[in-house]
Order: structure tokens, then sequence, then C-alpha cells
């Protein structure tokens, strides 16, 4: 990689010489392609607004994060910031291909162009919807590069796996999820356990392979791999999370997004409060020593994070006045 145009530091350096003004929209973008949007994000999409559309698009973001963890452990792509110290300062320690940020950004934007694209609205609201999410991706991924963290064959490369995931997904929807309705609950659970417990072993096999000199960037590359241990972790424990939420919800909850606006308010607020103390509250709470155990903690913050957004704050919400559960309405259960 690195004897390519597309992955050197030269290249960051011209783009960045755009100029430094952009270093600030640059950090306003890039948000949109963070973890911590797609929470706030897609939970709101989820709770409130549209929930089939909230569960394509977090079965997508997932997807994504599987390939996208994978390759980054296999391949152990170093971050131009790592090569040269002057490119920028973001402390971040994962690898670098495919940019998480141009891939997932590609699948979740991609995806609500295609929703948008399926609306009845008016013609030119639904090419100025899919014209500007568009736009969101291709800026998302190019402020990868001109804050330092990622190459432009990262994000190039980032946005053909979301491409691929998109395309897979569209594809096998409708005949995965006729098979996995006919799964029972419990084997929904043993899939879901079985399924997180592999990918968690296969992408820390990943690491193992080591074929490059990392003497320039000796320091960093040790922290990635931890990096890399904690993102296998958070993977499988979002994997299971969410596909043991999805089965007891559907079994037990079924609620419907319908309801007044300071209903939805509520329920979005509470639900964000109820993501915010687990997923970052317990985050300063649990140890990360020895490893083994802070993987195995990480593994469940995840997990928890998830399963409290897909079933156990519906199932609580419903309970508490507000929300109801859909009677008559499949495309809404």
């Amino acid at each position: 990689m690195g004897e390519s145009i597309l992955w050197s530091t030269d290249l960051v350096r011209a783009i960045q010489g755009l100029g430094t003004w952009l270093q600030g929209p640059m950090q306003f973008i890039t948000f949109f392609g963070d973890e911590d949007w797609f929470l706030l994000f897609v939970s709101l999409i989820f709770w409130c607004i549209n929930k089939p559309l909230g569960i394509d698009l977090t079965v997508l973001l997932i997807s994504a994060t599987t390939g996208n963890t994978f390759i980054k452990s296999l391949i152990k792509q170093p971050r131009p910031l790592w090569l040269d110290a002057n490119l920028g300062t973001d402390p971040i320690s994962s690898f670098s291909l495919p940019s998480g940020h141009a891939q997932t950004g590609t699948v979740l934007y991609g995806a609500l162009a295609i929703y948008a694209s399926r609306t009845s609205w008016k013609s030119v609201r639904r090419a100025l919807a899919i014209t500007g999410l568009i736009l969101l991706i291709l800026l998302v991924s190019l402020s990868r590069v001109i804050l330092g963290v990622h190459f432009p064959g990262d994000v190039l490369m980032g946005i053909l796996a979301g491409l691929v995931t998109l395309t897979l997904y569209l594809w096998l929807r409708r005949p995965l999820a006729r098979w996995l309705a006919e799964r029972t609950l419990g084997q929904h659970i043993l899939m879901a356990v079985l399924t997180g417990s592999l990918l968690l072993g296969i992408n820390l096999l990943g690491l193992t392979f080591d074929g490059r000199d990392t003497s320039l960037y000796a320091v960093p590359y040790a922290q990635g791999l931890l990096t890399s241990m904690d993102e296998a972790a958070s993977l499988s424990g979002l994997i299971a999370g969410l596909w043991i939420g999805l089965a007891l919800e559907k079994t037990y909850v079924r609620f419907s997004v319908a309801g007044p606006f300071w209903q939805r308010s509520l329920r979005y607020l509470g639900g964000v409060t109820g993501i915010v103390a687990i997923w970052l509250g317990l985050r300063f709470i649990l140890p990360t020593e020895p490893l083994a155990l802070g993987l195995a903690l990480r593994l469940a913050r995840y997990g928890l994070t998830v399963f409290w957004a897909i079933y156990l704050w519906p199932w609580l919400f419903i309970r508490i006045g507000l929300g109801s559960r859909a009677i008559d309405s499949p495309s809404n259960a």
C-alpha cells in the first residue's frame, strides 16, 4: 500500500494544502461519521420516526463495522500521522484501511438516499435529499484525509466497501428475513452468541498475522493492536445484543413509533439517557485490566447498550406510558 500514490503522505500533505481554514469545518463534518452520532441519530429513527428503517440502518452499520474491523485487523495499515506527525494531532490509535467513517457513512447515508428515492416526495425534494446525502458521504470521507487520519486510498476503499455492504444487504435482506422469521427464540439467542464469539475469534486471529516492517511506527502500531482487540470485542457485543434484542422485541414488545410530539420527545430523551449511562458511564467504571477481563467487560458494555436501545427501553417506555404496541401494522412492528 505504501508504494501507491493513494497511500502517500505527500498526497495527504497536498490535499491539506487546500487551506488550514478547512481544519475547523472538517472537524465538524467528520462528526457525522462518528459512532456517537450514529447512536443518537439511528436511535431517534428507531424509537420515534420509522422503526423498520431504524432496524435496517442499525443492521447495515453493524454489518459495515464487521467487515471494517476484520480488514483492519488483517492488513494493519498505518495512519498518515503515524508516519508524519506534522499531518495531524488526532490521538486516534486504530489501523487505517479501510476508513471506517467512509464505509459506515456510505451505508448509512446511501441507505437514506435509497429511502428518499422511494418516497412520494416531489421530485425536486427527492433530488435535493439524495444529492445532499451523497455530498455528505464525500465530505465525511474528505474530512478524514484533511485531518491526517486517513490516506486517500483508505477512504476510497471505505466507500467501495460500503457500497458492497449496501448492495449485499439489499440483495439478501428479504430472503434472510424470511429464514430468520422461521427460527425460534432459543435458536436466535444461540446463533447470536455463536456468531459474536466466532467473529471475535476470527478478528483476534487476524491480528496474529504480521509481515510488515513496523519499526518506523512501533509505538502506535502496538497501540493499534490493542485498539483492534477492543474493536473486535465491541463488535461481538453489538452483534449479540442487537440480534437477541430484535428477537425479544419482536416476540414480547412490538412497539409502535406513533404518539404525540411530547411523548416521542420524552421517549427519545429517556432512551438516550440510558445509552449514555450504559455506554459512556460504564466506560469509566469498568476495569480494563487484565486484558482478557477488559475485553469481556467491553463486549458486555456494548452488548448491553444496543440491547437497551432495541429491547429494554421499548419494553419500559410502553409500561410508563411513553409508547404503545403496534396493533395491526406489520410494517411498523
